[in-house]
């Protein structure tokens, strides 16, 4: 974490270091040694790829990002894959507010990080983790995508929706319930 520190200070860490920095990072996820507990670590290494970096160094973080994905899509039992996608929607939360506010750079509107974060929110409505609980420091997860959606110039309907339901409401005045939902709510 050293390195990632000076990074962000605008100290300058040779290419080099940053390529065997990422392939060992690639192979800690491709080999199984990674743990739940490695998730946030590693995307914040993924996200120091950016602010002051080379496209070559980007290109080949963004392999690790399919790593990362085929690590979640190996994860068994339902537990632990629970935990890490958990983990994972933080840690993206985090990395994408971090950026947008203190960053000028093209990650957040790569397609190829779009479409991590889509499977990672798929991966939450399937697992039907709760991503309201999920907030991290000053973002939820909700933010996260509008942010990429807006950022990506990416249709709104990118990210699945799910719609909110408001239960009846009964008052001593009236009988009547009423129902809405919100279609544009994202989960």
């Amino acid at each position: 974490m050293f390195f990632v520190h000076n990074a962000e200070l605008g100290l300058n860490i040779p290419l080099e270091l940053w390529n065997q920095i990422i392939a060992s990072m690639r192979n800690h996820l491709t080999t199984g040694r990674a743990c739940t507990d490695d998730i946030y670590s590693l995307l914040e290494i993924f996200g120091s790829c950016w602010p002051p970096s080379s496209p070559a160094l980007q290109q080949h973080a963004f392999l690790l990002l399919d790593d990362f994905r085929n690590w979640i899509e190996r994860t068994t039992p339902n537990d632990l894959l629970l935990a890490r996608v958990s983990e994972t929607i933080c840690s993206l939360t985090r990395i994408i507010h971090y950026i947008v506010h203190y960053f000028v750079t093209d990650l957040v509107s790569s397609s190829r990080f779009a479409g991590f974060a889509k499977f990672v929110d798929d991966c939450t409505i399937t697992l039907d983790i709760d991503t309201q609980s999920l907030r991290t420091g000053r973002s939820t997860w909700q933010e996260a995508k509008r942010t990429l959606i807006t950022r990506s110039n990416l249709p709104l309907d990118y990210f699945s929706l799910i719609p909110t339901f408001v239960y009846p409401i009964h008052s001593d005045s009236s009988s009547s319930s009423t129902f809405s939902s919100e279609s544009n709510s994202f989960r």
